[in-house]
């Protein structure tokens, strides 16, 4: 992987020599799609619940559809389930891993249903330094004279804004209806309360609910969850989290810069 030189990375292995490198995260959609918790699925596989919710936010994002959806309240008490679109994956991902050679040689037929669902094993085993990593399509491009502003839409209504060169527009081969990652730091997404599109800067503006909020010792890792099912995450100093008074459940905004989202392809 060679990045462009505004950073854009295209990522592009054959497909033919795919390693199954996802059993640990199959094994926890397995687990919750056993017992009906990510709670109890990771006090299954050892992992503790923070890990789990991060693994999952990861499988999220990076599928085109959700994966997992949360019921609240009832008997029970609500739990998380796998949606249709998880089942489905999680399925045809036991009968891959089971049949490797014969089911390569059927999807090479041109099974158009196990080609997205390999496109989507691709994403999930690779390595981001980013916290955030969003699969979506590219709506369109406007392009300018040094640089081309790339509008691509996520997972329900969310749309984000990425600024990239001309150059690595055409290395990445971007164009309208093109399948992409979108990539963020979470040091590069600003949590707020209470803001409008005119009110800032940043071209990317995402509302959402507080899901889950960890505190370490000078700041806390903030994470919303989109309209949708997807998420973002930011980092938020401690003093400015008590100023906020974010709690979970509240609404809130992450603002990103167009510049500081990177996009990647996958071939």
């Amino acid at each position: 992987m060679n990045p462009t030189e505004n950073g854009e990375v295209p990522i592009g292995p054959e497909w033919d020599g795919l390693q199954l490198q996802g059993n640990a995260d199959m094994e926890l959609l397995d687990a919750i799609c056993s017992c009906g918790s990510i709670n109890r699925a990771a006090k299954m596989l050892g992992l503790s619940y923070r890990a789990a919710w991060e693994r999952i936010d990861r499988l999220n994002n990076l599928s085109r559809k959700p994966l997992l959806e949360r019921s609240t309240g009832g008997r029970g008490g609500g739990g998380t389930q796998l949606t249709r679109a998880g089942k489905e994956f999680l399925e045809r991902y036991r009968l891959l891993h089971r049949e490797y050679q014969r089911m390569l040689s059927h999807l090479e037929g041109g099974a158009a249903r196990g080609q997205k669902n390999l496109a989507l094993m691709k994403r999930l085993n690779m390595q981001f330094s980013a916290r955030n990593a969003w699969c979506g399509e590219i709506l369109e491009i406007s392009q300018g004279q040094v640089n081309a502003q790339v509008a691509i839409s996520l997972q329900g209504p969310a749309v984000l804004s990425a600024m990239v060169t001309r150059q690595s527009l055409n290395s990445l081969a971007l164009a309208p209806g093109r399948e992409v990652l979108a990539l963020a730091k979470a040091s590069s997404v600003i949590i707020g309360l209470d803001l409008r599109p005119e009110q800032v800067g940043a071209q990317n503006l995402l509302t959402g609910q507080v899901r889950r909020i960890v505190a370490g010792p000078a700041q806390a890792d903030v994470t919303l969850e989109l309209p949708g099912g997807s998420t973002a995450s930011g980092v938020v100093s401690l003093e400015g989290l008590e100023c906020l008074g974010l709690a979970e459940g509240d609404e809130a905004c992450a603002l990103i810069k167009a510049t500081d989202i990177l996009l990647a392809t996958v071939q």
